[in-house]
């Protein structure tokens, strides 16, 4: 570690000045925001392409998603059922 701090002093090398970090702090982001819209082309086009994923209302999650809510409908019902008819049958008796 000593040796870098060393050669650091030793060199003729002063920095960078504001307007140079100003620079590369802004190539930096718009090299993210590049990749940023590059990965969500990227994303689009596998969505679309996959049926898993769902292009649209026709995809297979998206059937499945529909359906599951009316599966948590049903299995909530048979639960109300469930706790609930035992209690008319003891009144009947």
């Amino acid at each position: 570690m000593k040796e870098l701090i060393e050669t650091s002093k030793n060199s003729s090398w002063k920095g960078y000045t504001l307007e140079e970090l100003y620079l590369r702090r802004a190539e930096i982001y718009a090299r993210k925001e590049i990749e940023k819209y590059r990965l969500t082309l990227a994303t689009e086009g596998m969505r679309r392409s996959t049926p898993l994923l769902g292009g649209g209302g026709s995809g297979l999650m998206s059937k499945a998603s529909g359906w599951m809510s009316y599966l948590e409908y049903g299995l909530v019902a048979y639960r109300v059922v469930r706790r609930v008819l035992p209690f008319f049958r003891r009144r009947k008796k």
